[in-house]
């Protein structure tokens, strides 16, 4: 009985933050259409407009949402720098891309669809040589509308590469995390 209650009380749970999180999707695509879009890509990926962002950097984002979701790990790897680290939320962090390689590997399936809101993505210093892209994620099971599986707050610390921006540092943490 405990554990079918519990059970309830965690199903209503997702059925709200489902619904704040469909509200705030709603208000957020009102507020972009009343201005042009100039680099919408991805089907993954909604433009917030809270900061700046540039179109090399939306594409690498863009980029690691469609492979990620088409669970093309050696490609999605291939977006990460030799001495990338990963900061998952709740987990080690994971060092190299071989290792970044392992993780992905065995984390790829637990979930089955990431959404991503892009709010910034610019170069952090004059040079162009390190940049940064903020937003926020969900992720989803494919075919219930109801299970969110997790939503949260990710960036990523970008390095150039023989002049392509590459992933040097993934963290993303959880609006769930456990105590």
């Amino acid at each position: 009985l405990f554990q079918n209650r519990q059970r309830n009380t965690i199903l209503a749970t997702q059925k709200i933050m489902l619904s704040q999180y469909a509200n705030r999707m709603m208000a957020c695509s009102k507020s972009l259409m009343k201005r042009p879009i100039t680099h919408q890509r991805s089907t993954f990926t909604v433009y917030t407009g809270y900061g700046k962002t540039t179109p090399d950097l939306e594409a690498l984002h863009d980029k690691w949402v469609n492979l990620y979701n088409k669970r093309d790990v050696a490609d999605l790897t291939s977006l990460y720098t030799e001495d990338c680290t990963i900061m998952p939320c709740g987990a080690p962090s994971v060092s190299g891309r071989e290792n970044a390689k392992k993780f992905l590997e065995k984390s790829i399936d637990q979930i089955s669809e990431v959404l991503c809101h892009l709010d910034e993505a610019a170069p952090m210093d004059n040079n162009s040589s390190m940049a940064f892209i903020r937003g926020t994620y969900t992720w989803l099971n494919v075919g219930d509308a109801d299970s969110v599986v997790d939503d949260g707050k990710n960036v990523l610390i970008l390095k150039k590469v023989d002049n392509e921006w590459k992933i040097y540092v993934d963290i993303w943490a959880s609006n769930h995390a456990k105590h």
